[in-house]
């Protein structure tokens, strides 16, 4: 709303709207049980404060998933029906660091335990490895990465405005005729 309503968002509101967004998430979590199981439909709360909450996170190979590996909190991924353990960490790198469920959940009771027991995640160098190898390092922050390689190309964009333009010049002396010989 404050970027459609302005075409530079004043920072102090930002800084409030923030403030309130954070106090609203408190509010949320407070206002239940945290052993109560939720399902959350909309936009609130946000995907990233749901998993500020979790311990754990049961899913498929997805973009969600990858998001969750940069808490470095366990996860566990369902194995379709006919396909071998091996063979889905083979084709899908989010399951290397993944505990793996089979059909009618075969593996729960293994999983709960490695969670009540850290000492027992085995998983947790490999989260480390698979969320650098997907996410790249934590130092410095991804924004910073990004804004870097931006930087970068912009550089090299305007390289080659600068050498297509001293290419095309027009030398001196161009328009008239000139005999070599």
């Amino acid at each position: 709303m404050l970027t459609r309503d302005r075409a530079a968002p004043d920072p102090a509101l930002l800084t409030e709207a923030e403030g309130l967004r954070r106090q609203w998430h408190q509010a949320h979590w407070a206002a239940s049980p945290p052993w109560l199981h939720q399902v959350i439909e909309g936009g609130m709360p946000t995907l990233h404060s749901c998993f500020d909450q979790a311990d754990l996170l049961i899913g498929d190979p997805s973009d969600v998933v990858g998001d969750f590996l940069a808490t470095l909190k366990p996860y566990a991924l369902t194995v379709p029906a006919g396909l071998g353990e091996e063979e889905f960490r083979r084709q899908n790198v989010v399951a290397r660091a993944a505990y793996l469920l089979g059909p009618g959940a075969s593996g729960m009771e293994d999983l709960l335990r490695r969670l009540f027991d850290p000492c027992l995640d085995e998983l947790r160098t490999a989260r480390h490895e698979v969320k650098e190898f997907l996410l790249g390092p934590t130092t410095p922050p991804s924004i910073q990465r990004f804004t870097d390689a931006v930087d970068a190309l912009a550089e090299k964009g305007e390289t080659v405005v600068r050498l297509r333009d001293h290419h095309t010049a027009p030398t001196p002396g161009a328009g008239r005729w000139s005999v070599i010989r």
